[in-house]
């Protein structure tokens, strides 16, 4: 295999025997009248491709399409009833919650056990324990047995362990879809960083949306009823095709001989007469997006010479509050403190949904030209911004703070805080993609022409 190739699957197959009832397994081990008891079941048929070092490879399909069959014949837990799987370097896998783990165990017996299982010697199990616990935050709960453990905590120690046992390549399955969405984000910038420094990831999700943004190319499996195919390519390309061929199967198929047809005369149509009825209605629904408390305990970087030391969405008359509508004026107040002289602090905030990706930003670098806003060691400044909350779809996002010296070019970075406040989305509008259009109405207008006539 070539020095630069992770992992490559060369026609893999994996077909099961199914019996019907357990004297059939018996009958067939003991060649009972020579006949055969079991019906195979292909879980995947014919997979090839080629996962390259500091690569990430996406993993999709429906149901029963075969991903976590696929991912466990990589890991080595699973043979193939045909084909090779080559692997070149250590893997660490996370296919489902608890995989691995002892119940009864607490959760440092597990992390120590599971980095000793995944080929670290007890010494450097040892030396990396602290840093698993500190990662998957899961404080005084690490010394409970994981039998007492949530979903949530599941995987954030399984994560935890993973991330600290130097391996060459991740095999990660939904388990990551899991958790709130503070975590799944620090995850997702561990496997940014991961693959930055040169580690390979295979990556298995129903989230179209997260398996484009963070992956190079995609597996599609498809598979219905016996006919099996494998599509791979570029991660935009196989998933726009694989959201088409959801929408294709499952949409009813139109009558075309019952469906009207516009008109040769440029698609246009004209009505004269005035409408019978007229509905008007503008974007109007109960508050749906609630705040966090400001985190100052948050991951962030900088050189700390000045810091962000508090963050909250106020209303018009400067009190606290901890939701509003979509589409909505929004106030965010910060207060920034300096710890030595600033000559052109400059602060940004950045909106970013559950994987990490930035979603929006806004900062003051430009909005004052010509007005110093230097500080001088020890002073404190409030900082308020007044924006249109944007018209978010359901989910969990986060805000990140940004606090620098200098203008975008030449800068040095003070303090970025992240996960700063959390957003939570409810009751979000019905659109595709991320966000809807700001301040939009609509009318509706009935006329007794039908479509019929208008078109004859």
């Amino acid at each position: 295999m070539f020095s630069d190739v992770a992992i490559k699957v060369e026609g893999v197959s994996k077909c099961y025997q199914i019996f019907n009832k357990p004297s059939d397994r018996l009958k067939q081990i003991f060649g009972w009248s020579g006949r055969k008891y079991y019906r195979d079941f292909w879980a995947i048929k014919n997979v090839s491709f080629q996962l390259k070092k500091g690569e990430t490879i996406g993993i999709i399909g429906r149901n029963g399409a075969g991903k976590s069959t696929l991912l466990l014949l990589i890991a080595g837990v699973l043979n193939s009833s045909a084909g090779s799987v080559q692997v070149n370097g250590r893997v660490a896998a996370l296919l489902e919650l608890g995989a691995g783990f002892n119940p009864e165990f607490t959760g440092r017996e597990n992390a120590r056990m599971t980095a000793l299982i995944f080929g670290l010697s007890e010494l450097e199990a040892d030396e990396i324990i602290d840093e698993i616990i500190a990662f998957s935050e899961i404080g005084e709960f690490v010394d409970l047995p994981v039998k007492t453990y949530s979903s949530g905590m599941f995987v954030r120690l399984a994560f935890a362990v993973i991330a600290h046992i130097k391996a060459d390549i991740l095999i990660v399955d939904e388990a990551l879809s899991v958790g709130d969405a503070k975590f799944q984000q620090k995850c997702n910038r561990f496997l940014e960083q991961f693959k930055v420094n040169g580690g390979s990831i295979l990556f298995v999700s129903h989230d179209v949306l997260l398996v484009k943004a963070i992956c190079d190319k995609v597996v599609y499996l498809k598979r219905s009823h016996d006919n099996y195919a494998v599509e791979f390519g570029e991660a935009n390309t196989i998933c726009t095709q694989y959201i088409e061929d959801l929408y294709a199967e499952d949409s009813l198929t139109l009558d075309q001989n019952s469906s009207p047809m516009v008109n040769d005369n440029q698609g246009q149509l004209t009505i004269n007469e005035k409408p019978l009825r007229t509905f008007s209605s503008n974007f109007v629904i109960a508050p749906n997006v609630a705040f966090s408390a400001f985190n100052a305990s948050g991951e962030r970087f900088g050189s700390g010479d000045a810091v962000i030391c508090n963050a909250e969405f106020i209303n018009k008359d400067g009190y606290v509050i901890n939701s509003l509508q979509l589409g909505d004026n929004a106030f965010l107040r910060v207060f920034i403190k300096a710890y030595r002289d600033i000559n052109n602090p400059t602060l940004a905030l950045i909106i970013k949904d559950r994987t990490g990706q930035y979603l929006m930003s806004e900062g003051t670098a430009g909005n004052f030209s010509g007005i110093s806003l230097s500080m001088i060691n020890g002073e404190t400044a409030e900082v308020v911004y007044e924006f249109t909350f944007p018209n978010l779809i359901n989910g969990e996002y986060s805000l990140d703070l940004s606090l620098a010296d200098g203008d975008i070019l030449n800068h040095v970075q003070l303090d970025w805080l992240r996960d700063a406040i959390v957003l939570s989305v409810s009751k979000g509008r019905n659109v595709v993609g991320l966000v809807g259009f700001s301040n939009y109405n609509v009318r509706w207008s009935i006329f007794q022409q039908t479509l019929g006539s208008i078109l004859d």
